[in-house]
């Protein structure tokens, strides 16, 4: 190797170990400077994991939840939990298990994009996803940073099924969605997405008579794989809960909760009922469902409640407190991402002479029902849980892929600008300037945000 390449090598390499130490230190000061602020384990159903875990240690892992948190987050901190420790020994300690599971979330995040996206795009979107959402959240006993890595995870993974279909995937993708599910109750939407978004442009390839039927049925195979896998694995937990209360897919938050306008109600109807023990302890006609919500309220009372939600999200993540000032640095970071994303979008459409593979189609059709649901689902709950912050930043890094994608793609790549003569990309010139917003995000989440903000919610 030359000797001015091997400098250059060097340079750039120490300069990569510079950049990880310091915002590694970044990190670690955001995290613990957030940790002191929570100091109340009862505040944002801390205490409720905490006890989760005490009993899974104590039944030597045969207790799997009360059926409104899963037991994946639960099992793992019962590891590390000693029946010598306090419980104030163990808030503590869990807090620092959950800073230190993080920083591998982030190790194996930024493998992913750094494996698919430039250099440039893969830093701003890693030091987004961990100086302004993971470390503020990183130091709470709870399960939401793994299961924003596990799904997000499986969103990646989803899109290269789509994009270039193996059974391995397939299989590989269900037990995602299972891990996914068993850390929170919010996956199966998803693991229907996918089959649906897989299956649809098959059924109208055999249509145009472009599949033979053994083709057909083998690619149809490996669009409901995911769900035989998903199924299997969840087995175990599923009858469980059909012995203990009655239905397979029992869980006290899209069985009941979902049907209530607020939490009050929640808490005096089926939770003062006992559904945490087993089936509520009420008469048929007080049961909340779909169809007692629907014969109780009208078409304005529904439509009303999604513009709330709405609204809640959108407060929950800016919280404006002056002109642009938000209270979480990714508000304005996925406000500009989304006009990037629809810029490139609009950039790959309307040129002329466009010609989209099957498997491009798909993948438009998965994400945008996906990010569809989700956010109409997320908008819907948010009378029973109030704040929205944690439930709806499980979409911030799909939301980042889908951009990543999006701004690769080769005809936004090309496009470039003159700047005092000379050439440059657009995509560059973009992201150095998001580049400089994020900084200034994340200086304010340093200097201010973790120590006045409050991220359980």
């Amino acid at each position: 190797m030359p000797q001015d390449k091997l400098v250059r090598r060097t340079i750039r390499g120490a300069l990569t170990v510079a950049l990880v130490v310091v915002c590694l230190a970044a990190y670690l000061h955001i995290a613990e400077t957030q940790s002191s602020i929570n100091h109340n384990m009862r505040y944002t159903d801390q205490s409720a994991y905490m006890d989760a875990a005490i009993k899974a240690h104590e039944t030597r892992f045969a207790y799997t939840g009360d059926r409104n948190r899963m037991p994946l987050y639960p099992f793992l901190q019962a590891l590390f939990y000693s029946p010598d420790m306090s419980m104030e020994d163990f808030f503590q300690h869990g807090k620092q298990l959950n800073i230190a599971l993080s920083i591998v979330c982030i190790a194996v995040l930024s493998a992913v994009f750094f494996a698919r996206f430039s250099k440039l795009y893969a830093t701003y979107s890693m030091l987004l996803i961990a100086l302004i959402v993971f470390a503020i959240k990183s130091p709470f006993f709870q399960a939401e940073l793994l299961f924003y890595t596990l799904f997000s995870l499986t969103f990646v993974l989803s899109i290269d099924t789509i994009k270039q279909p193996k059974l391995y995937k397939t299989i590989a993708l269900g037990l995602m969605f299972a891990l996914c599910q068993y850390t929170k109750a919010s996956a199966m939407p998803g693991l229907f997405i996918f089959s649906f978004s897989y299956s649809v442009p098959l059924l109208a390839r055999l249509r145009r008579l472009e599949l033979k039927r053994g083709s057909l049925m083998r690619l149809l195979f490996s669009a409901f794989a995911p769900i035989l896998v998903f199924l299997l694995l969840l087995s175990p937990y599923l009858l469980e809960s059909k012995a203990n209360y009655g239905h397979y897919f029992y869980n006290v938050n899209t069985t009941f909760y979902l049907w209530y306008d607020s939490w009050d109600e929640a808490k005096a109807g089926t939770l003062a009922a006992g559904d945490h023990e087993g089936w509520p302890d009420l008469p048929d006609e007080e049961i909340p469902s779909l169809q007692k919500y629907l014969d109780e309220h009208s078409a304005q009372d529904i439509l009303q409640r999604f513009r709330d939600g709405f609204a809640t999200i959108f407060k929950s993540a800016c919280q404006i407190e002056g002109p642009f000032r938000y209270a979480y640095g990714y508000c304005s970071q996925v406000g500009l991402g989304l006009l990037t994303l629809a810029g490139s979008i609009a950039l790959i459409v309307k040129r002329p002479g466009l010609r989209l593979s099957d498997s491009s189609w798909q993948i438009a059709i998965y994400a945008l029902v996906f990010f569809s649901v989700y956010f109409v689902a997320f908008a819907w709950y948010m009378p029973i849980i109030i704040r929205g912050g944690r439930t709806v930043l499980s979409l911030l890094i799909p939301i980042l892929w889908v951009t990543g994608l999006a701004v690769h793609h080769p005809r936004v790549q090309r496009l470039q600008v003159k700047i005092n003569g000379r050439e440059i990309r657009l995509f560059h010139l973009v992201y150095g300037l998001m580049m400089l917003t994020l900084g200034v995000e994340i200086y304010r989440m340093i200097t201010v945000g973790a120590a006045t903000y409050w991220a359980g919610p």
